[in-house]
C-alpha cells in the first residue's frame, strides 16, 4: 500500500511539471500567478433575501470555477468571488451606506476586476457611481431601475461621471435583465388582457424598486389600458412591527374598498407581509408583483400556501429559458449544489460574471490589461459594450446605454408550493411605444 501511494504522489509531482531540453520545470503555482477575482453584493444579511442572494453568490461561483483554468493558462490566479452583503445592521433591508463602503472595497483591492450586483436599485444608485469613478466594471443580474442607465445628462452626471466626462470611452455599468419601464406594464397588460381587470388597489414599499415599479404599472394602466385606481398606500419598512402594521393599516382600506386587483411594488420582504395581512383580513381578490417577489421563499413571507391563491408576479427575463447556456448551467447547479432550489437570478449572476471574465480574458490576450489598476478595470469595458453572450435566459447584448437589447419578460402564478410560468412578453407583444429607458 505504501508503495502505491508513493508512485501516486511521484506521478502527481511529474504531473506538475514540464520539461523544457530535457530537463524538469514545475508548472506555475497559483501562489506565483497574478491574482485576480471578480465581486459579488447582495443583502445576504436580510432573511427575504439571503435565498436570492445565496444564488446570485453560487451563479458567480459556477462562472467563476469554470474560467479557472483560462485564466491560469493566461498566468492569472482567478480566484473565489468576493462575497458582499449591503444588510444594514437589523437585517430589514439594505444600506447605502454599507453599499457603497462594499463598492470602495472591490475598488481597494487590486485582485478585484469587476462588481456583480446589486440586488436592489436603490443600493446600485450608492454604488454606480463610486465603481464608475474607479474604472470597474458593474454587471447587475437583477437591478430594473430604468434611471441607472438613463442616457440623460442629469442622471450620467451621478451615475456615470467619467462617461459623461468622456474620461471613459464606454460606461461602466450594465444590466442582462430587462427594466421596470418594460416590466410594470407588462404587469398591467396581463391584468388586462387575461384576468379583465379594470379597477385595481396600488401599494409601495416607498423603497427605489417599489415605488418606482408601482409607478410605472400605474401609468400604464391609467393612461393606456383605461384602468382606473380606486386606492392606494405606502407600507414602512423600518422595522418587523412597523411593515407589520402599515400592512394591517392597508390590508384594512382594501377590505373596504373590495379592489378585484392588488398591485404591490414591493421587495419580497415587505411584500409577503403585504399580501399576508390583506388574507387574513378577508380579502379575496388577485395579488401581484414584480420579479422581487418571484422566488420561492416568498411562500414562506406570505404566510404559506393558504395566502397565495389568485397571485401572480413578473419577472424580467426566464429564469427556465431552454437555451443552451440556460440548460448547462442549470445541470451545473444541480450537480455543485445538489438539494439547492435555484432562485430568480441564479443565472442572471452567471450571466453577469461571465461577460466580465470573459471580457478581461480577451483583455489579457490583446495585452492592454495592464498599468494602474484603473487602466486594467477600464481595459475591459469595451469588449463588454460589445458583447455576444448566449445568455441563460436569451442571447445577450447592449445598447449605447448598458441596457439589455432583447426585450423578454415573463408572468408567473403560484401554484402549490412554488411559482409556475404562465405566459411569455417580448418584442412580438410588448408596445413598441414602451421603452426600457426615458
Amino acid at each position: 500500500m505504501k508503495k502505491l501511494i508513493y508512485i501516486c504522489t511521484g506521478l502527481a509531482f511529474i504531473g506538475s511539471m514540464s520539461l523544457v531540453g530535457g530537463k524538469a520545470l514545475a508548472a506555475p503555482s497559483a501562489a506565483t500567478m497574478v491574482p485576480v477575482r471578480v465581486c459579488v453584493d447582495g443583502p445576504v444579511g436580510v432573511p427575504g433575501d439571503a435565498h436570492i442572494v445565496q444564488g446570485m453568490y453560487k451563479g458567480v461561483q459556477i462562472a467563476s470555477t469554470n474560467y479557472r483554468g483560462a485564466f491560469h493558462k493566461a498566468g492569472y490566479n482567478l480566484e473565489a468571488p468576493l462575497t458582499l452583503n449591503d444588510a444594514n445592521v437589523g437585517g430589514t433591508h439594505y444600506d447605502v451606506g454599507v453599499e457603497a463602503s462594499n463598492a470602495r472595497q472591490c475598488l481597494g483591492t487590486a485582485a478585484d476586476i469587476g462588481y456583480v450586483g446589486t440586488l436592489n436599485s436603490g443600493a446600485a444608485q450608492a454604488s454606480e457611481g463610486v465603481i464608475n469613478r474607479g474604472g470597474m466594471a458593474m454587471v447587475s443580474p437583477a437591478n430594473t431601475n430604468p434611471v441607472l442607465t438613463s442616457p440623460l445628462a442629469r442622471d450620467r452626471g451621478i451615475y456615470e461621471p467619467l462617461y459623461l466626462s468622456h474620461k471613459l470611452k464606454y460606461p461602466t455599468y450594465y444590466r442582462v435583465v430587462n427594466t421596470d419601464s418594460l416590466q410594470g406594464p407588462v404587469g398591467a397588460l396581463y391584468a388586462a388582457k387575461h384576468l379583465g381587470i379594470k379597477t385595481f388597489f396600488l401599494v409601495d414599499d416607498q423603497q427605489t424598486y417599489g415605488a418606482g415599479l408601482a409607478t410605472h404599472f400605474a401609468t400604464w394602466a391609467t393612461n393606456h389600458l383605461g384602468m382606473k385606481e380606486v386606492g392606494s398606500g405606502h407600507l414602512s419598512t423600518a422595522s418587523a412591527a412597523s411593515i407589520a402594521s402599515s400592512a394591517a393599516s392597508i390590508a384594512t382600506s382594501i377590505t373596504s374598498i373590495k379592489p378585484p386587483f392588488v398591485y404591490c411594488g414591493c421587495d419580497e420582504p415587505y411584500s409577503g407581509p403585504m399580501e399576508k395581512a390583506a388574507r387574513r383580513a378577508g380579502y379575496t381578490g388577485y395579488y401581484m408583483g414584480g420579479d422581487a417577489i418571484n422566488d420561492v421563499s416568498f411562500g414562506t413571507f406570505a404566510g404559506g400556501n393558504a395566502n397565495l391563491y389568485k397571485t401572480y408576479s413578473t419577472t424580467v427575463g426566464d429564469p427556465t429559458a431552454k437555451t443552451s447556456a440556460g440548460t448547462k448551467f442549470r445541470k451545473e447547479l444541480k450537480k455543485v449544489f445538489p438539494g439547492w432550489v435555484p432562485g430568480p437570478y441564479d443565472g442572471f449572476s452567471y450571466d453577469a460574471s461571465n461577460i466580465i471574465l470573459q471580457a478581461t480574458l480577451k483583455s489579457i490576450n490583446a495585452h492592454t490589461f495592464k498599468g494602474s489598476n484603473f487602466q486594467r478595470r477600464s481595459s475591459i469595458l469595451k469588449y463588454i459594450a460589445g458583447v455576444k453572450w448566449a445568455g441563460t435566459s436569451t442571447p445577450i447584448q447592449f445598447d449605447k446605454n448598458g441596457d439589455l437589447k432583447a426585450r423578454l419578460l415573463t408572468v408567473w402564478t403560484w401554484s402549490s408550493s412554488s411559482w409556475s410560468l404562465i405566459a411569455h412578453y417580448n418584442s412580438s407583444n410588448i408596445p413598441k411605444a414602451i421603452k426600457s429607458t426615458p
